[in-house]
């Protein structure tokens, strides 16, 4: 049976300071996603999480 593997983006806002975002860190990401993911917990992700698939490609390999 041929397997597939696609992309997806998860979006998430952080509010900082710097122009560049070069103050935000990796706990104000991690937090940001947490909250995306609290927010749409029970919502259907394909309306409200994600975009894509960005991408998808055929597994060389299968799995059973």
């Amino acid at each position: 049976m041929k397997k597939y593997n696609s992309v997806f983006t998860i979006a998430v806002s952080i509010n900082h300071d710097e122009h560049n975002a070069s103050d935000i860190t990796m706990e104000d990401i991690m937090e940001a996603v947490k909250r995306r993911m609290a927010d749409v917990e029970y919502d259907d992700p394909m309306e409200t999480l994600v975009t894509g698939p960005e991408d998808t490609y055929e597994n060389e390999y299968t799995q059973s």
